[in-house]
């Protein structure tokens, strides 16, 4: 399996700020017929900026292990929170097969651990930065250790549970799953084909990791299947970049609508087009093209 060549032509997206500044000369007002020669007439500046409370995000609140590996030894993952500040992690309660490690915000679940449900409350601290001030939120973590049939399809449930958010469009929900295979913790490797090594080793190409893509957007009641795109016009995808002789990518019907995503791990491209043209895409940023 070839992996994806990318090629970005180089983009010049210029943001022009307009600041409107109004500059106030200095007014003497004459209110008394006399001068106080001796009142000290220096204006003092007291205004002061109030801190701002952060917001802190987490992207994976719902973890998944199969019960196999974890027999065998200590598993982790991280559940990527996010803020301005740094970040700690503390336990307040929950399962005692539960850990946190305080800096990085990776789950740990004990070696042996049987195949459940187990929940933790997790509290995660913002440290003061900029104009920002020291958050703290409680968030409760929630791990499925599954066995070994259902692992598959639990992984696919959480991650579509995990990235596609209530208020989303669809258009979105398709970018935000697929970040999860090409600019996420999934790297590029031809060593596995089977999707539970793929989804435990978090590895895999365009056509392997595609068919986990696939399986997370059946979780979100849509139509998808996995497809060759060699043959696609490249007009329908985003500018700049071309595809490997035996590219794969999928296909997904939502609400009437046909769009196309991508799976290569480590490709740092997302895109949702249609059968003509990109609706969406980012190259290093968001960029919403047509919303159709």
């Amino acid at each position: 399996m070839k992996k994806t060549i990318l090629s970005i032509c180089k983009r010049s997206i210029v943001l022009v700020l307009v600041l409107v500044m109004l500059l106030s000369a200095d007014t003497v007002f004459a209110s008394e017929t006399y001068i106080n020669t001796t009142a000290d007439t220096t204006a003092t500046d007291t205004t002061t900026t109030e801190a701002l409370e952060q917001t802190i995000g987490v992207d994976e609140p719902l973890l998944v292990f199969k019960a196999s590996d974890v027999k065998k030894k200590a598993r982790r993952q991280n559940i990527y929170a996010y803020a301005y500040g740094t970040l700690s992690f503390k336990k307040i309660s929950g399962s005692s097969k539960l850990s946190i490690t305080k800096k990085t915000g990776y789950v740990k679940v004990k070696k042996k651990t049987k195949a459940g449900i187990y929940k933790m409350k997790v509290q995660i601290t913002a440290g003061a930065t900029g104009d920002y001030k020291k958050t703290k939120i409680t968030k409760t973590i929630k791990v499925i250790v599954a066995k070994d049939k259902n692992y598959v399809n639990q992984y696919c449930k959480a991650i579509a549970k995990n990235y596609a958010k209530n208020g989303m469009s669809v258009i979105q929900k398709l970018a935000a799953v697929s970040s999860k295979f090409t600019c996420g913790d999934f790297k590029y490797s031809t060593k596995y084909t089977s999707l539970d090594k793929v989804i435990s080793t978090k590895s895999g190409t365009c056509w392997s990791a595609g068919q986990v893509l696939a399986k997370v957007c059946q979780k979100l009641g849509y139509k998808a299947t996995l497809r060759s795109a060699i043959n696609d016009k490249m007009s329908r995808y985003p500018s700049g970049i071309t595809f490997g002789s035996d590219h794969y990518n999928v296909k997904v019907v939502a609400k009437g609508k046909t769009y196309y995503i991508d799976a290569t791990p480590q490709s740092y491209l997302v895109y949702v087009s249609s059968s003509k043209k990109p609706l969406y895409y980012s190259i290093g940023s968001w960029v919403l093209i047509d919303e159709e």
